[in-house]
């Protein structure tokens, strides 16, 4: 949307303006005109009818994974969903309601099926249901054709459908056993005299199991979500990529690994207490909390520091003063 005041009009009118004056009056104008073009596209029709079917969709989830008893999906699928949005928000300016006939007709019939399937009491199915009822969403407004704009909604959404396939390709690697070792040998250097039998760790006074929920699928699988929201939301290169997504599952499978040793820790202390606190509940949060910590410093030291280059208004310096150069604008 093209700005209703003529960029001549204000040229002319900062020509007579002292040079000191100018960058902060073209600043003050392209706030306000920033602001009629949000207001404008919040009134639009097309705008408020996307708006309440795609609350909808995220409702009918969030009530379904409530419901459902799945806590530990819901943290993730919410997280997902705030970045679907601020990705969205960052398109607003370009929407616009281009879909023909077939695409309309093909998207309702995905978002009605969706809809209907969620009266059932298994039909919304947790994972599956959000990536088609998204996909028939952008097919119902922009259309098959523009459908490419929004690849990493419909990735994140894909991420979420496709969980239990990374699930079972981190189960094959037989990831208990890897966790077991890494925190045997972890206990062993801090000086713990302590011993490995499959995937049982003994110490004196106590011992723990590694079995399917506590080898760490869950923590790299979070880990894994995270970078690569990462790197759909900040612009990165190709090393940064691949350093960002190997550092979130290490630090998945790292920081899991110590609460295992923690854990083996308490149980030969016998506080039993203490370890149904860390083994479960708010104690998991904590360990989860920090592995974000780890991974948010680590992005911030590799790319978030690295200097942007902020573009400057200039004047020209062969104009008389006061005088602005259209080009600059």
């Amino acid at each position: 949307m093209e700005p209703a005041v003529s960029y001549r009009v204000l040229v002319d009118a900062w020509s007579r303006r002292p040079r000191g004056q100018v960058k902060d009056t073209y600043r003050s104008n392209r706030v306000a005109l920033r602001a009629m073009e949000q207001s404008n596209f919040a009134r639009r029709p097309d705008v408020a009818l996307a708006l309440g079917i795609a609350i909808s969709i995220l409702v009918a989830h969030a009530s379904a994974l409530w419901w459902g008893g799945a806590g530990d999906l819901l943290g993730t699928s919410l997280l997902l969903w705030l970045a679907i949005a601020s990705l969205l928000w960052d398109k607003r300016e370009t929407f616009a309601v281009e879909s023909g006939i077939v695409s309309s007709a093909i998207g309702l019939g995905l978002v009605g099926l969706v809809t209907v399937r969620n009266f059932s009491p298994e039909g919304f199915h947790l994972r599956i249901s959000p990536l088609l009822a998204f996909l028939g969403l952008g097919l119902l407004t922009v259309g098959a054709r523009h459908l490419h704009r929004y690849w990493k909604e419909l990735l994140i959404l894909g991420m979420l459908a496709l969980g239990p396939l990374y699930e079972l390709t981190l189960n094959i690697i037989n990831l208990p056993n890897l966790t077991a070792t890494f925190s045997s040998f972890a206990l062993w250097y801090a000086g713990f005299d302590v011993a490995r039998e499959g995937l049982n760790i003994y110490l004196p006074g106590g011992m723990v199991e590694v079995y399917g929920a506590c080898s760490g699928v869950g923590s790299i699988m979070q880990m894994t979500n995270l970078a690569v929201l990462f790197l759909l939301l900040f612009p990165t290169n190709w090393a940064q990529k691949i350093a960002c997504v190997v550092v979130g599952i290490a630090l998945g499978f790292a920081v899991n690994a110590g609460r295992i040793g923690w854990l083996a820790v308490l149980a030969a202390k016998g506080d039993r207490a203490a370890f149904d606190y860390w083994h479960g509940g708010n104690g998991s949060l904590v360990f989860f909390a920090f592995n974000v910590l780890l991974f948010w410093g680590f992005v911030w030291l590799t790319v978030l520091r690295e200097p942007q280059e902020v573009p400057q208004l200039q004047v020209d310096e062969d104009l008389p003063r006061g005088e602005l150069d259209e080009r600059d604008i």
